[in-house]
């Protein structure tokens, strides 16, 4: 009974991941696949389902027809909330039936299994049913080269606002060409264009929040320049320093070029407030732009084809510094030698080679003193 068991919960987990692979996520776990009453993320399986294969129109396999619509109300009838158990089962059996009229599987079985059963059915018909639609040629007439150029020039021709009515490829592209030309000439006289957002249409109070506003960020900012800046010329004084440009005679040079870019760094933004009444889309759209790599949101610059080449390790790492420290202050560990030297042996004390003078030791029985 429990291989059985085990043999159900992994049939429910092949099912959950084939319903994941057509694109539904639920809570419904292997466990609620295989008991005998459904509860609310089963039943929101076996709607998603039903209403998939409802919305295959001109699909094959049947998918899409008006059987298979029926067959779908029927099951989310019976998967409402209070609804018997076996009036679900009985509903997909249905619409299996009316997939597959010849199949008769649902009757082979009752309770869970059958139900699971029924689901793994109706997702093989709805992946089968997608396969064969993607592959099916697509409704209408098939467009030559010819004809798609055409259709696209028509539509550029419409975004632009020209005549499309002209006939032929020839007068719609002079009719385009135009009236792109009138406004890139509209744009330039303007400015790029009218300004977002005009005085009138913000009050005193607004004005006045949006100077306090502007005067927090002018302070943020000149802040980041100022150290922007004052890491820059560190980074020039470090280049002017290089024995290179003495050795090819031209630290004069090198001096007065970084000297010129120092002057032309300057801490203050030139932004003001009078700026905003001003702007255009045009001075927008490079706002809105990402500093990536993709070929549409890329800014060029000329650094980004500098190749670096390979530049000395100048260490200066902590860890390093310590170990190196630590190695110094402790000497290296040796084994203990004996050196032979005192009257340190198997006997120990003693004055070194006095052990036979004129005295006489208790370890000869007398028990009178040494004499020197």
């Amino acid at each position: 009974m429990v291989e059985g068991w085990n043999a159900l919960l992994r049939q429910a987990g092949d099912l959950l991941e084939r319903a994941a692979d057509c694109g539904l996520e639920v809570g419904a776990s292997e466990q609620d696949l295989c008991a005998a009453r459904p509860n609310s993320a089963v039943a929101e399986l076996c709607v998603w389902l039903a209403y998939a294969l409802a919305g295959l129109t001109g699909s094959p396999a049947g998918a899409g027809s008006l059987p298979v619509k029926d067959a779908a109300d029927r099951v989310k009838a019976s998967a409402a909330p209070g609804a018997p158990p076996e009036q679900l089962d009985v509903a997909l059996a249905a619409l299996d039936a009316a997939l597959d009229p010849g199949g008769a599987a649902g009757a082979r079985l009752a309770g869970a299994p059958r139900r699971l059963l029924l689901l793994e059915r109706l997702l093989g018909h709805l992946q089968a049913s997608r396969l064969l639609h993607s592959a099916a040629p697509p409704p209408g007439p098939q467009l030559d080269g010819a004809a798609e150029a055409s259709a696209r020039l028509r539509a550029v021709a419409n975004l632009l606002g020209a005549d499309a009515a002209g006939e032929g490829a020839a007068s719609l592209a002079a009719a385009a060409d135009a009236r792109l030309a009138a406004l890139l000439q509209a744009a330039q006289a303007t400015g790029g264009g009218e300004p977002v957002l005009a005085r009138g249409d913000l009050s005193d109070a607004q004005v006045e929040r949006l100077r306090d506003v502007d005067a927090a960020l002018h302070a943020e900012y000149a802040l980041r320049r100022r150290m922007l800046i004052e890491r820059a010329q560190v980074t020039l004084q470090s280049l002017l320093r290089s024995e290179r440009l003495e050795e090819q005679g031209c630290a004069a040079a090198a001096r007065e070029a970084a000297d010129k870019g120092a002057a032309a760094l300057v801490a203050e933004p030139a932004v003001s407030v009078e700026d905003v009444f001003t702007t255009c889309a045009g001075d927008l759209l490079p706002m809105g732009m990402a500093a990536t790599s993709s070929d549409v949101a890329a800014f060029p610059a000329s650094v980004k084809s500098v190749l670096m080449g390979a530049v000395p390790d100048r260490g200066g790492r902590p860890q390093e510094d310590r170990a190196a420290a630590a190695a110094a202050a402790m000497p290296a560990w040796a084994p203990r030698r004996a050196t032979g030297t005192g009257g340190g042996g198997p006997r120990g004390g003693g004055g070194g080679g006095r052990g036979h003078g004129k005295g006489k030791g208790k370890d000869h029985g007398s028990k009178g003193k040494g004499k020197g």
